[in-house]
């Protein structure tokens, strides 16, 4: 049998049912990602029989080597222009792998707070965003790409392209617990020129990956990431 995912339904609230397989299949139940008056009402079944034993809570389970899930690949189309921030998928959830733009009510990106809001409820990672300036002086305009974070959890660590396939899970996670702030950065930039470019990261919900910047084409980075199985 061939396995394609495994819920358990434990989440006992919100519109989500994890995957724990190594493909994260995670499920919506509600009519969207956001936290709404659709999403399932959660009920806890007692076994029927009382002298049955009780199943062993999560925390008290033998546990288990850590281990990174499938790599996956990824195209996300970068935002250039803030007045098509309703129009462009450039927001990506890395427990989903899903992609989705800033509701029309919020493609004002200067209200930082309603936006940083919307991303946090609805499970939103990282932004991929373009940018320009322009030099008076010099009489040039400079720009660049990166992948911004969304998140509150922690910013992205930057790391050796050989960490990619190097670094344990054990490692990247006493990595990211013990790094220092000023060595990290909350926008992945780097040098088209020298890519890839490797990140450590958490996720809104929490939980640990590996980054690769591959490419940018002239409208989408090309990123890989894997995750820690949870």
């Amino acid at each position: 049998m061939n396995l394609v995912g495994c819920w358990t339904f434990e989440q006992a609230e919100g519109p989500r049912a994890y995957d724990i397989s190594p493909y994260k299949n995670h499920a919506r139940l509600g009519s969207s990602f956001a936290v709404d008056s659709s999403d399932p009402r959660w009920v806890r079944i007692e076994p029927e029989d009382r002298h049955r034993q009780s199943p062993v809570p999560r925390a008290d389970r033998q546990e288990q080597a850590l281990s990174f899930g499938a790599v996956i690949e990824r195209q996300i189309p970068f935002l250039k222009d803030a007045n098509d921030a309703h129009e462009i998928d450039f927001l990506i959830d890395f427990e989903t792998n899903g992609l989705s733009a800033l509701p029309e009510h919020l493609s004002n990106l200067h209200d930082e707070v309603s936006v940083k809001t919307w991303c946090r409820d609805n499970r939103i990672d990282a932004a991929a965003v373009a940018w320009f300036i322009y030099i008076p002086n010099a009489n040039l305009i400079a720009g660049g790409v990166g992948l911004y974070q969304t998140s509150e959890n922690g910013n992205f660590l930057p790391l050796t392209d050989d960490r990619w396939d190097s670094m344990t899970p054990e490692e990247l996670t006493s990595g990211l617990k013990s790094a220092k702030l000023e060595n990290t950065t909350s926008t992945a930039d780097f040098d088209v020129e020298k890519l890839p470019a490797t990140y450590g990261f958490k996720t809104v919900e929490g939980n640990a990956g590996l980054l690769q910047i591959l490419k940018v084409t002239e409208k989408s980075l090309i990123i890989r990431y894997k995750l820690l199985n949870t």
